[in-house]
């Protein structure tokens, strides 16, 4: 999954809350363990039970997949399996009483350009579509929860200058324990849209400070590589998200004098590497002191 699928992912475990009233979704919401009982490790961007009768699934695409279609079946495949082990367990009724309503919200450029349905010879199978482009921002940064504000950006006029600037200012009221976590998905939701210039030309020219070093969006795969062990592949899908954190924060921190194609060249990095680099960040001076003798050199680019 990329970094916007995950920041999505990870905005909607506790807001987000009026976007699923717009699409209908009502009652209060439990959500529920995302990983599913199968050999391949699958796990759902978003499970909740809605009231005692509906489970809602949803999952988040900033790109187009082809094969997506057969990746929901068999989530919900996967989601009846889970069910009727359930049921099994505690001796109740069969799992097939239950609603599984599934979404995919796409927040890629443009709306969903794949099919959202399967025809087979005994199967008949769609799942709902929303575009993340047709949704109002003005009404989620209006009338929604801090989780709703962020995801404004992706929705419709989102990334204009007075919706940006409603963005941040939502932001700024928010609780303090909030605020970190609301920017960092905002300046990585932002890219989705090609407005992170904006959003940080208004966020300076607004007066805000908010220190997103210690933000968990931002920590999460940074921590994470300092407990667990990779195999090379995996290593380098998890330098790539690091070092665009990293990045991020650096861009933060020290003002102009950037090194060009700063996450290509970090991406090449091992994660334990990165991971102290983030740890030398807090007391460094310079983006030389973070990065070491892993500066790259003026002859591969050194912009502003």
């Amino acid at each position: 999954m990329g970094q916007y699928d995950i920041t999505v992912k990870h905005l909607f475990r506790h807001g987000g809350r009026t976007l699923l009233a717009h699409l209908g979704i009502e009652g209060r919401l439990k959500p529920l363990d995302t990983e599913l009982p199968s050999v391949k490790e699958r796990r759902l961007d978003f499970l909740a039970e809605v009231n005692s009768n509906q489970l809602l699934h949803i999952e988040f695409q900033s790109s187009s997949d082809a094969a997506f279609a057969f990746r929901m079946l068999g989530y919900y495949g996967e989601i009846l399996e889970r069910l009727a082990a359930d049921r099994r367990s505690s001796r109740e009724a069969p799992p097939f009483e239950t609603e599984v309503r599934q979404i995919l919200i796409y927040i890629g450029s443009g709306r969903w350009p794949k099919q959202s349905l399967i025809r087979h010879t005994n199967l008949s199978f769609i799942f709902e579509v929303v575009n993340a482009i047709d949704v109002s921002a003005a009404s989620l940064v209006q009338h929604g929860d801090i989780g709703d504000a962020v995801f404004g950006i992706l929705c419709r006029n989102g990334s204009s200058r007075d919706m940006v600037r409603a963005i941040l200012d939502r932001i700024a009221q928010a609780p303090s324990e909030q605020q970190k976590d609301a920017f960092a998905q905002l300046l990585i939701l932002s890219g989705l849209r090609k407005a992170r210039h904006l959003v940080e030309k208004e966020y300076e020219r607004m007066g805000l400070v908010i220190n997103v070093e210690d933000s968990k969006i931002l920590r999460e795969p940074i921590d994470r590589a300092h407990r667990e062990g990779y195999e090379a592949g995996e290593a380098h899908g998890e330098s790539k998200g690091m070092a665009f954190v990293l990045a991020t924060l650096l861009k933060r921190r020290f003002k102009g004098g950037m090194p060009g194609g700063l996450v290509e060249h970090l991406s090449d990095l091992q994660p334990a590497v990165l991971a102290e680099m983030v740890d030398r960040l807090p007391g460094a001076k310079s983006v030389e002191e973070v990065l070491g003798s892993h500066m790259p050199s003026r002859t591969h680019g050194y912009g502003n």
